[in-house]
């Protein structure tokens, strides 16, 4: 019996494995089919191959054969191999510098597979897509495409717990409820972890139309990494497009027919490099989106050199015409949250947004091409509920009631305050300070400056109008200020590096570099001098170049400093104008002091000179020269700042340690910031941008150096000793004790990257 049960058993598994492998067989051959055929449809003819050293294969394809062009709304479409124009910016490298010594610099970041060749002309690179990259997709038809929460949406739209459903988790600033044309973003690349290969993370520009429903469009370009999509964990460009949300239309690069290609030298989905490290050198990618007015199409550009391609109007439904939202930030898919835990998948650097620059992933020059073509500074950009209430905050803190405000030429509102409702006494040392309206004393001896020369300065402000007595002009800060600042805290601050005296001077990490003039340590009250007044080129908006004089006492972080000055600051101010600053600080710059009044302090008395005012007057190549006579003294206590002939105000004494008592320490000179971008020395300019050596009407000079000694007397300084930090870029010459006109002086400057100075 057992006999005859085990041989129908055999004949009924028999019968099963001959009636399903036939099934099995033809399912396996209808997915490879189905593969061959995908593949086919995206890996086109090649005229030349080109193997990458990140293991990617690199096809040049014929630029009419491209998978783009097999799209139905392009089947008759002819390539555009240009747009009709380029927005320019005001921080666009593109823009020569005046100064003919500089040479603007190739982008030091490139694609892995430049390594091993190059496309003919009238080719485009295309990254071939493999099998494998298909077995990795949930499926032949989705490969290559997001799903619909890949996409932040804003608070005005819907609940904040819905932006997290599916995973999709967002960290963005945007602006909304507009008419857009475009947008541009230079983007910090980092090379973040990414957890589990079914995640990404990614940094990027959205441009965005309709609403978020199924008729959402979206213009979208960026770095991510994405084991899934690529199989490994590189740092890759990207770009994306979608006509009805992410549901049937669109893809990833050139995953899909839509986006037309022109560029030989990037290939969509390449990897880049060099990448940013922790604490070390920073680099970025610029992108820029715009809509060409001509054709209608929505163009992209990669760096200030590379016009890649082109998303053709005829895609879009609401993109057709304009955008309505832009958006600037990070996303990561959290996969693990069904299972009750977060990924550790990291977004940017991996590094909170308070660590600041070196630490945190960043976005700067963030702008948006408005209706006239141009790109400008976004409005009302939005922030989270917490970052809102600390900028009105700030806001609210900074900007007093005013009498009356004067609209400056420059784009600056100036707003006359109170004296007694100023910002300095916010200080909690000052809440009972008495107003001292003038000096009990001015220094004696020495030589005078001619009233002339002082009557020749005026900002800018002065055109529109002037402040009533009794009241002080205050430069408004706005909230586009505070956004431009690594973080709400550090608004209107130095760093520790801001120091012209120091160990770190010989730390290129630093990131400063000076040419200055130091005075012998001894017992200063005050210094009296001439700045040559120029207005040096600042190559990007987070640098900024000055001519400036330190008075300074104490030791490591307790070092005491007043500051007053010219510099050109676009992160501090929004621009490129030539502007009076002052600071101070009392503990190294830790958490004390504040350019301007960025924050409780320095007293203002003067109604006519505001810190942060910018001047019409700047010294010309072989033209007019200006200078600006400067004093700074001990009196009663305060220190006192005068311009020319004007009070401008002082910094009390009971903000300071050991600057109570006297300065140990003078120098005169300038400073830059070279922030190294895309890995070489910046082109900023310090003072005229021309060497020391150049002398009169070039370079750019101190003259009339003067201090005050204990006896409040003004004397010519001796043993005075030149520092130059990093002599190829920026050097200093000493001139001695001239003529009355010069008495003692030095020239310094220089332009930055040159032949020697890289």
């Amino acid at each position: 019996m057992s006999t005859r049960v085990s041989f129908l058993l055999a004949l009924v598994m028999t019968v099963v494995v001959i009636l399903t492998s036939p099934v099995i067989s033809g399912e396996n051959e209808f997915s490879e089919l189905k593969i061959r055929t995908h593949l086919k449809r995206l890996n086109k003819p090649a005229l030349k191959s080109i193997k990458s050293p990140d293991g990617d294969v690199i096809d040049c394809v014929p630029i009419t054969d491209q998978p783009a062009l097999t799209h139905p709304l392009l089947i008759n479409h002819t390539v555009q191999m240009r747009p009709s124009f380029n927005p320019e910016s005001v921080f666009s490298e593109s823009k020569v510098s005046s100064n003919t010594t500089k040479k603007q610099q190739p982008s030091a970041i490139s694609q892995l597979w430049h390594v091993n060749g190059k496309c003919p002309e009238n080719t485009v690179p295309i990254r071939r897509t493999t099998k494998e990259d298909l077995y990795r997709a949930s499926s032949v038809e989705k490969f290559g495409m997001k799903n619909q929460k890949s996409v932040p949406k804003p608070r005005s739209y819907e609940p904040a717990s819905v932006l997290t459903q599916n995973g999709h988790q967002h960290a963005i600033m945007y602006v909304e409820d507009g008419v857009f044309y475009g947008a541009k973003a230079k983007i910090n690349v980092w090379k973040p972890n990414v957890e589990m290969p079914n995640e990404f993370s990614l940094a990027q520009i959205w441009v965005l139309g309709g609403n978020f429903n199924s008729d959402l469009n979206s213009i979208e370009a960026g770095w991510q990494v994405s084991p899934q999509l690529y199989g490994d964990s590189r740092t890759r460009l990207f770009t994306y497009w979608t006509s009805d949300a992410y549901q049937g239309t669109g893809c990833y690069n050139l995953l899909c027919s839509g986006f037309v290609q022109i560029n030989r030298e990037i290939a969509m989905g390449g990897s880049i490099s060099p990448l940013s490290s922790f604490g070390d050198s920073q680099y970025d990618i610029t992108i820029l989106i715009w809509k060409d007015p001509k054709e209608g199409h929505w163009w992209l550009q990669f760096g200030e050199k590379y016009i890649i391609g082109y998303w053709p109007a005829s895609l879009f439904s609401y993109l057709s015409e304009s955008a309505s939202m832009i958006e600037w930030g990070g996303e990561v898919v959290n996969s693990q949250s069904e299972e009750g835990q977060h990924t550790t998948t990291q977004m940017g650097s991996g590094r909170f947004a308070e660590e600041g620059w070196g630490r945190a992933s960043y976005f700067k020059n963030v702008q948006v091409v408005d209706g006239s073509n141009e790109l400008r500074s976004p409005e009302n950009l939005q922030l989270s509920d917490q970052q809102e209430i600390k900028v009105q905050r700030l806001l609210k803190r900074l900007n007093k009631p005013a009498h009356k405000s004067i609209k400056s030429e420059d784009g600056d509102i100036i707003d006359c305050v109170p004296i007694t409702n100023q910002p300095a006494f916010d200080h909690p040392l000052l809440k009972n300070h008495t107003i001292q309206m003038r000096p009990s004393f001015v220094p004696e001896g020495g030589s005078t400056h001619t009233k002339n020369e002082a009557k020749a300065i005026t900002q800018v402000w002065h055109k529109n109008g002037v402040c009533p007595d009794n009241t002080v002009p205050i430069r408004r800060t706005k909230k586009e200020d505070i956004l431009r600042a690594k973080s709400i805290e550090s608004f209107g601050k130095k760093t520790h590096r801001s120091f012209g005296k120091g160990t770190h001077q010989n730390n290129p990490g630093a990131g400063h570099e000076y040419a200055i003039m130091n005075s012998r340590d001894g017992n200063y009250y005050g210094t009296k001098f001439v700045i040559n007044m120029w207005r040096p080129e600042v190559e990007v908006p987070n640098e900024f170049s000055l001519a400036q004089t330190w008075l300074s006492s104490g030791d490591g972080y307790d070092i005491n400093t007043i500051e007053a000055g010219l510099q050109v600051c676009p992160v501090l101010y929004g621009d490129n104008n030539l502007r009076l600053f002052v600071y101070w600080t009392s503990d190294y710059y830790q958490s004390t002091g504040c350019y301007n009044n960025g924050c409780s302090g320095f007293v203002q008395t003067s109604k006519v000179i505001t810190p942060g005012g910018s001047f019409s007057q700047v010294s010309q190549y072989d033209g007019a020269q200006y200078g600006l006579p400067m004093l700074i003294w001990k009196s009663n206590g305060n220190w006192w700042l005068m311009i020319g002939e004007e009070y401008v105000g002082y910094w009390p004494g009971k903000l300071f340690t050991s600057l109570g008592d006297r300065a140990t320490t003078v120098q005169w000179g300038g400073e830059i910031v070279n922030r190294r971008t895309n890995g070489r020395h910046t082109n900023t300019d310090m003072g005229s941008g021309h060497f020391a050596d150049e002398w009169y009407k070039k370079a750019s000079y101190f003259r009339k150096l003067e201090t005050v000694d204990g006896a409040n007397t003004l004397r010519e300084p001796q043993g005075l000793y030149p520092y130059a930090s990093n002599g190829n870029c920026y050097n200093i010459k000493a001139g001695g004790t001239g003529s009355s006109y010069w008495g003692n002086h030095f020239f310094y400057g220089g332009p930055g990257r040159n032949a020697n100075c890289l």
